[in-house]
C-alpha cells in the first residue's frame, strides 16, 4: 500500500462542503488543487486526520473533470465511513463550517471507465454506490454537450459547435454517439443531490 500511495501525487486540500444523503451516503465536495488532474471514473485515496491520522480510503471521483472542485460519494459500510457520516451530521447540527476539515488526497488513479469516450455506443451498468464512476462519465457528457451548444444572437436558435465535440476530455478522439445507462438501486434518490450529483 505504501508504494502505491507514493507512486502518485500527494495533495493536502480541504472540504468545500459535505452533505449527508439518504441511504447513509455522504457527499464530499473537495477543493481541487490546480495540478490534480483526473479523467471521468478515476479514483483517489483520501485521509481525513480529524477521523484517523493513519488511514487512507479509496473512493471514486463522482464529479466531471470539467468541474471546479471534485466530489466523492461515500456510503457508510464500515467503521471509518460510518464515523465520517456521523462527523458531518454532528458538525452541521453545531453549525461548524465544512471548509475547516483538512483532506489529504493521493492519486488520482485510472479506472476501466476512462475508455468510455472512445466507443460509439457505451453501455454503462452499475448497482448501488457503484454508480459513482458512471456519474462522473454522465456529468462529463452533459457538460460537454452544454459547452458545445451555442445560441444565435439574432434568431435564438441553438446549434452545436462540432469542433468542441470532436475531442474527449483527455484530447483523444471523442466517438460516443449513444449511451445506455442501467442502474440497479433500492431507492432512486439515495445518492442524488438535486439539482446535480
Amino acid at each position: 500500500m505504501i508504494g502505491l500511495l507514493c507512486a502518485k501525487g500527494r495533495y493536502v486540500t480541504h472540504l468545500v462542503s459535505a452533505t449527508p444523503l439518504p441511504g447513509r451516503v455522504t457527499r464530499l465536495e473537495i477543493f481541487q488543487p490546480r495540478t490534480f488532474q483526473y479523467k471521468a471514473g478515476f479514483y483517489a485515496f483520501i485521509r481525513i486526520k480529524m477521523l484517523n491520522k493513519f488511514e487512507y480510503h479509496p473512493f471514486t471521483i463522482s464529479s466531471s473533470p470539467m468541474e471546479k472542485n471534485f466530489t466523492m460519494h461515500v456510503r457508510s459500510l464500515g467503521d471509518w465511513t460510518g464515523e465520517l457520516n456521523e462527523l458531518i451530521k454532528d458538525r452541521q447540527q453545531k453549525g461548524e463550517p465544512d471548509d475547516q476539515i483538512s483532506v489529504e488526497c493521493h492519486g488520482p488513479y485510472g479506472a476501466a471507465s476512462d475508455q468510455v469516450f472512445q466507443v460509439e455506443h457505451a453501455i454503462l451498468c452499475s448497482a448501488g454506490i457503484g454508480v459513482t464512476p458512471f456519474a462522473s462519465v454522465l456529468k462529463t457528457l452533459a457538460l460537454r454537450q452544454a459547452a458545445a451548444t451555442t445560441q444565435c444572437p439574432k434568431c435564438q436558435h441553438d446549434f452545436e459547435v462540432s469542433a468542441l465535440l470532436d475531442k474527449g476530455p483527455d484530447g483523444s478522439a471523442f466517438r460516443v454517439q449513444r449511451v445506455d445507462f442501467v442502474w440497479i438501486n433500492r431507492s432512486a434518490g439515495a445518492y442524488l443531490t438535486p439539482p446535480s450529483m
